[in-house]
């Protein structure tokens, strides 16, 4: 079984800690930076499973890493972050984020959290899953990289996206038939 890899990125050491402690107590392999440029260096050199990231760094700010961490990674991007107005968790999503917890947060959301994403990133093209039991990934299709423009309804990769037959679709059952988007 492969132990899911996480990267911690935080200005704050005692912040890192914890996760740490957390993370590493669930079974998962993390490891830490300190700033934007430290992240970005570990995402060039190692493949992660998640990324947890704080906003305000120095350098270049938590939005500005995940924008640069985008450019080569398909990882979910968990935004840990003392800032907690609509509009800072709409700036991460904006940017690339896939999810969003504001500080001080619980422990069991947080582990939550983690484990929800890393579900969805095995089961929905990111990597295979870590045991046999938890699924097969993209629903026995070959799985497809994201790329700009799978989401458009015209052009060269509208055949990413068919909806499936009405009885599956109003059944809430396999709303897209197409694999993986």
């Amino acid at each position: 079984m492969q132990t899911s890899q996480i990267l911690v990125v935080d200005d704050n050491p005692e912040i890192r800690e914890i996760l740490q402690i957390l993370l590493s107590a669930e079974g998962f392999s993390v490891q830490q930076a300190s700033d934007g440029i430290s992240a970005l260096q570990w995402v060039q050199t190692q493949d992660f499973d998640l990324i947890i990231l704080d906003v305000m760094m120095p350098g270049p700010d938590g939005y500005q890493t995940c924008q640069r961490i985008r450019a080569s990674s398909n990882a979910p991007i968990l935004f840990l972050s003392a800032k907690s107005q609509e509009n800072d968790k709409l700036q991460g999503f904006l940017n690339g984020g896939d999810d969003y917890l504001s500080k001080p947060f619980s422990s069991n959301e947080l582990i939550g959290r983690v484990k929800a994403l890393l579900r969805r990133y095995q089961v929905y093209c990111g990597k295979k899953p870590t045991s046999p039991a938890s699924g097969a990934a993209c629903f026995g299709r070959p799985c497809r990289p994201y790329r700009s423009g799978a989401w458009s309804a015209g052009g060269p990769d509208r055949h990413r996206i068919r909806a499936s037959p009405p009885l599956a679709a109003s059944s809430g059952a396999n709303l897209f038939s197409g694999g993986c988007l």
